[in-house]
């Protein structure tokens, strides 16, 4: 048995030489990839103080309170100019007494006006005519229209606009188109705030002898295209029925209804001459 220990420990040695290693491999430990975290900063904060009247609107560490009452987020301005809403209209929304809404614009041009009211087309048919009779000092109230609305309708309508804020009640025009010019000319008679009327392409002189007596002495300014011979034979009707100035202009042919005031140009001319004399307003 002893002849085998020296053999064991020359195996043992020989072992010890070698760069054996037993077991798996040990992990390397990782490396961070996010910088050290270090202390926030200590912050020296102040009570705020109350910027002075006559101070500057940015300074360091002053309240500023137009700044302080604006919203979280949002962007500051030290100079923001109030919008010019005069070449906008207003909606607004009239609820009738058979309970159906008829919608409606009002031109302001700032301050009371005489009042200008528009029937008889829509707001795309009347296109820029609101906004001439606005840059010429009225204010303007147009109505959405309808074929339901009728001519107790109107009554209201005027009434509604005679009560929007800028309108002068006391000095009101209606001015009305096709059929909205039958209405217009039934609720002028029926109404003393309204002082005359402008009718475009009148339609039906049915009951005319009757709405001309209410209607006169007013003054009243008529158009119609000699094409168009039923209204033109309308117009012509109270002309002669009207016992005040009454103005007839016949075009050979300029459309109906509103299409005139864009086909001739010089109607538009003559109906701001006409609301000037009749409401006692200089051009």
């Amino acid at each position: 048995m002893n002849r085998y220990v020296p053999l064991i420990m020359i195996l043992m040695l020989a072992a010890a030489g070698c760069d054996v290693a037993f077991g798996p491999e040990p992990t390397a430990t990782p490396t961070s990839a996010f910088p050290d975290l270090a202390p926030s900063p200590t912050i020296d904060i102040h009570p705020p103080t109350e910027i002075a009247d006559d101070g500057p609107l940015f300074l360091e560490g002053v309240t500023n309170p137009t700044a302080a009452a604006l919203p979280a987020d949002s962007a500051f301005l030290p100079s923001m100019p109030t919008p010019d809403l005069s070449n906008r209209p207003i909606l607004i929304e009239t609820v009738l007494s058979s309970g159906v809404s008829v919608n409606g614009e009002v031109w302001l041009p700032g301050g009371r006006a005489p009042g200008v009211v528009l029937f008889g087309a829509t707001f795309e048919q009347w296109a820029g005519f609101p906004s001439q009779l606005r840059q010429a000092g009225y204010s303007v109230v147009v109505f959405q229209w309808s074929r339901s609305i009728t001519a107790d309708d109107i009554a209201a309508l005027v009434n509604a606009a005679a009560l929007q804020p800028g309108v002068d009640p006391a000095r009101v025009i209606l001015i009305g188109a096709e059929a909205g010019a039958d209405f217009a000319l039934v609720a002028c008679a029926g109404d003393s705030r309204c002082l005359g009327s402008v009718l475009l392409s009148p339609q039906s002189a049915e009951n005319a002898d009757a709405v001309m007596q209410a209607y006169n002495p007013r003054p009243i300014l008529l158009a119609a295209s000699e094409v168009d011979s039923a209204s033109l034979r309308t117009a012509n009707t109270l002309r002669q029925l009207a016992t005040g100035s009454a103005l007839l202009q016949p075009f050979d042919d300029a459309g109906r209804g509103t299409q005139i005031l864009f086909n001739r140009p010089d109607m538009v001319t003559l109906i701001l001459e006409f609301l000037a004399t009749v409401t006692g307003t200089p051009r």
